[in-house]
């Protein structure tokens, strides 16, 4: 088994990294709502029967004056604001020349277009960032408000020290590819999908500095061939703002128990596209990002059941009952933590990651909070999470 290191502490700060995908609108941080004005004629006044009046106060009952149907008064359309503004023009921004994917044979050719590597990713421990996912017109982030920052002790110390150590060594890599991205500055329309890193040739200070390649692993793609994870809509702003949503991410770290499945859903992210180096656009290419905000949601019950599956992986934690248990419904619903008083013992010579699991105040913390998680969704409760991060520009190759 490889080195472990504090599994709980990945699991929990897994629930962002993998970008392996959102927020309730298409910002992080906000949804734009543009500003609507409908002018309507509203024809004859209320009250009027559209015959003449007689003086003694009856009605003219002449049909002849009846206009026809074709008269009837039809709503004005709205007259376009002359001050609003259109927006950006995308003549204004044209494609630069062999931007992925190409038809013209003198351009650059490969498998993937234009990457990313990810050299920060930091779990936002208060909520000062990074949307309001609910409508409440808060910040929503509980796993980095209320997980991370109550239970980091027990969940390896430093959890985002740890994560940031594991990109400076190569263990993270994780990516993300744009095709059919035509312009830096502004672009209403890209793909961008997510990716997993599986090994480099280049050294992590090489990768790191923005000058590396990585080889993409299979693992990225369902057995179709297609990216299992990725962004529904993605666009660039004037002036060079990365937005996407409706994403999806898994989170995977190095000496974590294989059984661990983490996966993000309903994720959005936003960042500054950086302009030196300058992005290139093309087969092979790289862009960087800055000052990148990420949001999504980790469904409780996914976690409580990759939690269980990876005790089971550990001889010395009983199996029945399972490590977290399933207690009940309305103001009861929640998790609680079924470890046996000889678990810890037993453990006491395991791995790592073993000897967390068997830890009775983080099971039970955990259990605790688990009543607690802040987003309804249409699947279930979950827990709310925001990040910020930074990339690289990288070269993405296939694996030979």
């Amino acid at each position: 088994m490889k080195k472990q290191h504090s599994l709980i502490g990945l699991a929990m700060l897994a629930a962002g990294v993998m970008f392996a995908g959102g927020c309730s609108g298409d910002d992080v941080g906000g949804t734009d709502t543009p500003d609507t004005e409908v002018v309507a004629d509203s024809g004859d006044e209320a009250g009027d029967t559209g015959g003449d009046s007689t003086p003694d106060g009856g009605e003219d009952t002449d049909t002849a004056a009846e206009p026809d149907a074709g008269d009837a008064d039809v709503p004005d359309a709205a007259e376009p604001d002359a001050d609003a503004d259109p927006g950006p023009d995308e003549d204004d921004y044209p494609p630069v020349e062999c931007a992925y994917p190409s038809d013209d044979e003198t351009c650059p050719d490969g498998p993937f277009g234009p990457g990313t590597y990810f050299s920060k990713f930091e779990i936002v421990t208060d909520k000062t960032c990074c949307a309001d996912i609910d409508g409440d017109d808060a910040i929503d982030n509980y796993l980095g408000n209320d997980v991370v920052g109550t239970l980091g002790p027990l969940l390896g110390g430093d959890v985002n020290g740890n994560i940031q150590l594991a990109i400076d060594n190569g263990l993270l890599m994780y990516l993300m590819e744009a095709q059919s991205w035509g312009n830096t500055a502004y672009d209403a329309s890209l793909e961008l999908k997510v990716l997993e890193g599986d090994y480099s040739e280049e050294t992590p200070q090489t990768n790191l500095s923005g000058e590396g390649s990585v080889y993409v692993s299979a693992e990225s793609y369902d057995e179709d061939g297609a990216p299992r994870f990725g962004f529904t809509s993605a666009r660039v702003d004037e002036g060079g703002v990365l937005r996407a949503s409706g994403g999806s991410l898994n989170a995977r770290f190095p000496g974590m128990i294989e059984a661990i499945d983490l996966e993000l859903t309903d994720v959005s992210i936003r960042a500054q596209v950086v302009e030196d180096p300058q992005a290139n656009l093309q087969a092979g290419g790289g862009f960087a990002l800055v000052d990148g905000e990420l949001s999504g949601v980790l469904m409780r019950d996914r976690f409580f059941e990759s939690m269980n599956e990876a005790a089971l992986e550990c001889e010395c934690i009983q199996n029945t009952p399972l490590l977290f248990t399933y207690v009940g419904t309305g103001t009861n619903d929640r998790y609680q933590c079924s470890l046996a008083s000889s678990d810890a013992q037993n453990c006491s010579s395991a791995s790592a990651a073993c000897r967390t699991l068997a830890d009775n105040t983080l099971c039970s913390g955990l259990a605790g909070l688990s009543g607690l998680a802040d987003i309804e969704t249409d699947e279930g409760r979950a827990f709310s999470i925001g990040v910020r991060f930074e990339t690289v520009p990288t070269e993405l190759l296939e694996v030979p």
